[in-house]
């Protein structure tokens, strides 16, 4: 077991760690960040990796036969929340994301299926998920009153921008990810 403090950097030395004590089998990383920097070094070993979480449609590309995942793709759960927010009757939704793989691919997926279907993204913009506070953010939010917030990211930010939202007079349903459930 490694701690790869949720970074690429982290997962590749974790990775070559283990390999040093000679696994072959991994289960992990976790994002879909680290499983892309670990992927190519698992297949060019023969290592047997298993993510269990890591989402990315660009895991099959950048590994191989020896990388797998036991999650659903991005694309996958972002089309079936497009066909949630129709039945909910959303027809403007902004869309924020972390700059991350896994948030990135995920609000993309989201917001192309979105407007293939005839939504309005009337907002859309990604941060960093280090600010010290959402202020500009949420204001260009208002500015543009969406029915809703598709909000792409890990708990972190996400929680912080949620609870910035709930200090608004406005008030917006945020649709989120898997990664909420954290």
């Amino acid at each position: 077991y490694f701690d790869t403090r949720g970074t690429r950097s982290g997962a590749r030395s974790a990775f070559v760690n283990l390999n040093k004590e000679g696994i072959s089998i991994l289960i992990g990383p976790g994002s879909s960040d680290e499983a892309l920097e670990v992927a190519p070094l698992a297949q060019r070993t023969q290592t047997l990796m298993l993510t269990p979480t890591a989402s990315t449609p660009n895991l099959p590309r950048v590994g191989g036969e020896f990388v797998l995942r036991n999650t659903t793709s991005d694309i996958i759960e972002a089309v079936r929340m497009v066909e949630v927010c129709q039945e909910i009757g959303y027809r403007e939704i902004a869309v924020i994301w972390q700059n991350n793989e896994y948030s990135t691919q995920w609000a993309a997926a989201f917001r192309d299926n979105f407007l293939k279907k005839n939504g309005i993204v009337p907002f859309q913009r990604h941060f960093s998920g280090n600010e010290e506070n959402y202020d500009d953010l949420l204001k260009a939010i208002v500015e543009a009153d969406p029915d809703a917030i598709l909000l792409a990211g890990y708990y972190q930010p996400s929680s912080k921008i949620i609870s910035e939202l709930q200090k608004l007079d406005n008030f917006y349903p945020v649709i989120g990810p898997g990664s909420f459930y954290n």
